[in-house]
Formats: structure tokens, C-alpha cells, sequence
């Protein structure tokens, strides 16, 4: 596992210097996407929706930042074996190598994005916005767990693709983004996403509200889905070599 590791930081790294090979922005594109979205939602919630939100720039920020870090992160792991079918067939290469290359390139992003928008909310007056670093792990591995998970599927049922790619599109306006929910309902209450927001919110610009419950139920929720989807992968590993073949 240490090997495989090591390999995939190698590839993540080397990933991302080929993606902005010869761009003018570098790695300002990374944050260019969450920050349209960022722009988009804003005037969407000054124009259309009534009701208003104390600190919104920090939460719709932290709001942007961490679905957008869900969707690109889910959507390149799940393709990380399918659009490697011909290498993995023609070389002997593990392909967790290659979910875990897809997992790291999007948390060096995710944690580009993050250190832009702390700078930003600590010019705005909210200092302890660094206090975001904090949740970044347990959010990570909760990713992780539906990665491994979604990648298994995939090589199974290819239509999961452009299913998970519309199911995300609609997490933007289905996720309390730029709105507060004032009840829980259902697509919010069992969405474990819902908890992360208001635990990273809370730590970063509420730290009067925050909940230990919620904590708690992170850790949990990260916990069960990381192992949920590890053990999804290990068990199908050999199966996944066959598909290549």
C-alpha cells in the first residue's frame, strides 16, 4: 500500500503539471470555475431569493468551494479505471494507482482553491476562516470512500457516467449553497453533504454554534463511507483486473 501510495502522489503531481503545460493562468483555472459559480449564485440570491444571510460571502464561499471539490473529485475517480483500460491492459499497473491519482490532484486543488478563499474571507474580517484546514480531512475521506465505490461501479455499468454527472449538476440547487433551509427536508436531511456545510461554516466564521453532535456524526459518516467503499474495491479488485483484460 505504501508503494502504491507513493505512486499515485507521483502521478498526481505529474498530472497536474501536464494539465497547465503551456496556460497562461496556471493554476488560477482551478479556482477560475468555483469562482463564476461563486459570482452566478451571488446575484442569483440578491435578485431572486428574498431572504437574507448573515456573513453570506463566507457561506456561500464555503458552500462553493466544497461541492465543487465533491463533483470534480467523484467524476475524475470514477472514470480513473475506464479511461485507462488500454494502459492498465498493456502494462502491469495497479489501478488504485490511478483512483488515488485522481483522489490527490483534486485535493491540490480543493487545497489551492481553499488558501485563495481564506486569504479572501481574512481580508474580509472573518481570521479564523483558516480553521476550514480542520474539516478538509474529514471531508476527504468521505470523498474517498464514494470514489472507490463509484470506480467500481463504473467498469460494470458505463451509463453511471453520465448518470452521476446530471445527479451532480443538480447538487448546486438542491444543497443549501446560497439559501439557509429552514426545515430539514428530506433530500437535505440524508444528504451527508448538508452536515459537512454547516460543520464548515460553523468552524469557520460560527464558531459560537458549533456542535459536537455534528462533529461526531462527521467523523462517523467519513468513517463508515471510506470503509464502505475500500472494502467495495479490495472485494472486486481481482474482478476489475478481469474486466480490463
Amino acid at each position: 500500500m505504501k508503494e502504491i501510495l507513493k505512486k499515485s502522489l507521483v502521478l498526481s503531481f505529474y498530472e497536474l503539471k501536464v494539465k497547465n503545460h503551456n496556460t497562461y493562468l496556471g493554476f488560477l483555472w482551478y479556482f477560475l470555475q468555483p469562482l463564476l459559480m461563486f459570482v452566478v449564485l451571488f446575484y442569483v440570491k440578491h435578485k431572486v431569493v428574498d431572504h437574507e444571510i448573515v456573513d453570506f460571502v463566507p457561506y456561500l464561499f464555503i458552500g462553493v468551494i466544497m461541492v465543487h471539490f465533491f463533483i470534480s473529485s467523484t467524476n475524475l475517480m470514477m472514470k480513473a479505471i475506464t479511461s485507462n483500460y488500454e494502459l492498465l491492459n498493456s502494462r502491469k499497473i495497479e489501478p488504485e494507482i490511478f483512483i488515488l491519482s485522481k483522489f490527490f490532484m483534486s485535493l491540490w486543488n480543493h487545497i489551492f482553491e481553499t488558501c485563495i478563499v481564506v486569504l479572501i474571507l481574512s481580508f474580509l474580517g472573518f481570521l479564523h476562516s483558516f480553521m476550514y484546514f480542520l474539516i478538509v480531512p474529514f471531508y476527504a475521506i468521505f470523498i474517498l470512500g464514494i470514489g472507490y465505490f463509484l470506480c467500481v461501479v463504473s467498469t460494470k455499468v458505463f451509463d453511471l457516467t453520465y448518470i452521476w454527472s446530471y445527479l451532480c449538476q443538480l447538487l448546486w440547487f438542491v444543497l443549501p449553497i446560497y439559501y439557509v433551509a429552514n426545515e430539514m427536508i428530506f433530500i437535505i436531511k440524508y444528504n451527508p453533504i448538508s452536515y459537512y456545510l454547516e460543520l464548515a461554516r460553523a468552524f469557520t466564521f460560527d464558531l459560537k454554534n458549533i456542535s459536537y453532535d455534528i462533529v461526531l456524526l462527521c467523523f462517523v459518516i467519513s468513517l463508515v463511507f471510506f470503509v464502505i467503499g475500500r472494502l467495495v474495491f479490495v472485494s472486486q479488485r481481482e474482478i476489475i483486473s478481469e474486466r480490463i483484460k
